[in-house]
């Protein structure tokens, strides 16, 4: 099969009506586009165009954080520890970041991670 059909597929309303996530999933979005979407733009074109990014949304221009969310596995991985490891120095020491809760899955932020990092290195000079 060759990849225009398979793109047409994979893009092809009538084949997603029923599954959100496929539609979702299926988007193009052409980041080169630097001008506001038209109001002909907004979902009237056929599925195999590419849809174009507004550029006049509120903070559109701003940079977009790089703080990342992990999960106990990711930070273990980090770590090279097991995550029960993780959760108990969560739990006890003063020092080493919480985690948050989001829409009930734990996750901990890049950011603290690093500066707890940064810190625990400038304690042992």
């Amino acid at each position: 099969m060759s990849r225009q059909k398979r793109t047409h597929r994979a893009t092809n309303p009538n084949s997603l009506r029923n599954n959100p996530y496929a539609q979702a999933k299926s988007t193009f979005v052409d980041f080169d586009d630097r001008s506001p979407c038209s109001a002909e733009d907004a979902g009237t074109s056929p599925p195999e165009k590419k849809a174009k990014v507004c550029r006049d949304f509120a903070g559109s221009n701003d940079p977009i954080s790089s703080d990342q969310l992990l999960t106990d596995r990711d930070v273990a991985k980090r770590y090279r520890v097991q995550k029960q490891t993780v959760w108990r120095w969560a739990k006890s020491s003063a020092s080493f970041p919480k985690p948050f809760k989001i829409e009930g899955t734990t996750r901990w932020s890049s950011h603290e991670l690093d500066d707890y990092d940064r810190k625990a290195k400038q304690a042992r000079r």
